[in-house]
């Protein structure tokens, strides 16, 4: 979801926060898409708001023991053992990253949960040894269907991108991070 939404809105956190009174308040709010259903923290003055910002990002929203467990038992996820394994979960990742504005917090928890088990049997079935971070650059651009004029935003220019994608200048930290969130990936792939 994008920070800011409309000029009206903003992403913070597992909220949406509106401006409301002509942005004189603000309005923090939960919606889950799949129900339907708003849940309103408490309308805030701008400067209340400012002072909870920070806190807001970071808060996390209660998973339900009782419904996580029912999900955990009517799916159970186990350690993958073979490719076809490893297939059939990324098939239900991607639903579930399909459906993601609708899911329960039981289901992101779910979907956390796979990416964890697939990303430990890719990690020792698929090594990257003898791959480069250029490389594996290049590999995401082609994967997403990207060229090197795509990412000027993370390098600032053509001549650098280039340079970047051809292994010849080394990849930023704050390049690594754009590339990690464009990407959805681990920064440290590019370091």
């Amino acid at each position: 979801m994008s920070p800011e939404l409309t000029p009206y809105a903003d992403a913070t956190g597992e909220f949406i926060v509106f401006d409301i009174g002509g942005n004189k308040y603000r309005l923090p709010t939960f919606i889950n898409y799949r129900t339907g259903t708003i849940f309103i923290r408490r309308v805030m003055t701008h400067n209340e708001y400012s002072k909870q910002e920070e806190a807001m990002k970071s808060t996390v929203l209660e998973v339900d023991p009782k419904r996580y467990g029912r999900l955990l038992a009517r799916k159970l996820p186990a350690v993958i053992r073979t490719e076809a394994d490893n297939q059939r979960l990324i098939a239900e990742l991607e639903e579930l990253d399909r459906r993601d504005h609708e899911l329960t917090l039981e289901e992101r928890e779910y979907s956390e949960l796979l990416a964890v088990l697939i990303e430990a049997f890719e990690d020792a079935n698929y090594p990257l040894e003898g791959s480069t971070p250029a490389s594996r650059l290049q590999s995401l651009m082609e994967e997403h269907g990207l060229r090197q004029r795509d990412l000027l935003d993370v390098f600032g220019s053509s001549g650098i991108a280039s340079e970047v994608a051809s292994g010849k200048r080394a990849i930023s930290k704050t390049q690594a991070k754009k590339l990690a969130a464009i990407f959805h990936v681990p920064a440290d792939l590019f370091l």
